[in-house]
């Protein structure tokens, strides 16, 4: 099994990473504004991808032994099955379907992508759901008083702008949202071709799975883009943190 030592320092324990929101709204100059932000959000996000990185790791690494014939230790076949529930995956663990579905769930998002989506969102931790639900992505819940009722909610629509201790919690429920739910298969399924091909899961290409992320659709798409090429954010991609194949 391949695997890419890409750190360039050791990274710092989850606990460690400050996921309390600066004060945005006081930020005057726009160059500043953009540089806090990103420079707030970034080690969170990777922190997220490193533990995902983890787990596609230990992932593959039982497939290649479970194909070689191994049986899987008795907490081993316990985490497969907690992996499964947690991404989502209803094939039986440790079968060719179970590694098929989780290879395709379990992988990383690029830095530069969540950083545009939650710039966009939150008008650069400036709105409301931002300021009191520490929801910086723009995620929703549909049971009553989960969550922040938008000024504008149409008449008889029950969702509710989730709210968050911090603004980790928010980065990881993102993370979970876009590698199961429906919405974003097509997101799930360029990442995996890339793979396939070898390549690196591009920003500018996983965009295009996020759709049905926002009612606007394709114009959301591309202003996704204009701000990942205008802002330079897949300098972000750049920055070490684990890779498998």
């Amino acid at each position: 099994m391949p695997v890419a030592l890409l750190w360039a320092e050791t990274p710092k324990p989850l606990e460690t990473v400050n996921s309390d929101l600066p004060d945005m709204a006081s930020i005057d100059d726009v160059a500043t504004k953009k540089q806090v932000f990103f420079e707030f959000l970034n080690p969170i996000i990777q922190r997220v991808n490193q533990r995902i990185v983890a787990e596609r790791i230990w992932l593959l690494q039982m497939q290649t032994d479970l194909v070689q014939g191994e049986e899987a230790e008795p907490w081993q076949a316990s985490y497969l099955a907690q992996l499964g529930h947690e991404y989502e995956v209803e094939e039986t663990p440790g079968s060719e379907a179970y590694f098929d579905q989780m290879l395709n769930r379990v992988d990383v998002i690029p830095a530069s992508l969540v950083l545009a989506q939650a710039a966009n969102e939150s008008a650069w931790g400036t709105s409301r759901f931002a300021l009191e639900g520490n929801n910086l992505l723009g995620q929703w819940c549909f049971a009553e008083g989960c969550g922040l009722v938008p000024a504008g909610r149409p008449e008889g629509e029950r969702y509710e702008v989730k709210v968050f201790s911090d603004v980790a919690e928010s980065v990881a429920a993102y993370f979970q949202n876009v590698n199961t739910h429906p919405p974003y298969r097509d997101l799930r399924n360029i990442r995996s071709e890339l793979r396939y091909l070898g390549e690196p899961a591009s920003a500018l290409m996983l965009v295009w799975g996020l759709e049905g992320y926002s009612i606007r659709g394709e114009e959301y798409i591309r202003e996704l883009t204009e701000m990942i090429t205008h802002n330079e954010l897949t300098e972000y991609d750049q920055r070490p943190f684990y890779a498998a194949n």
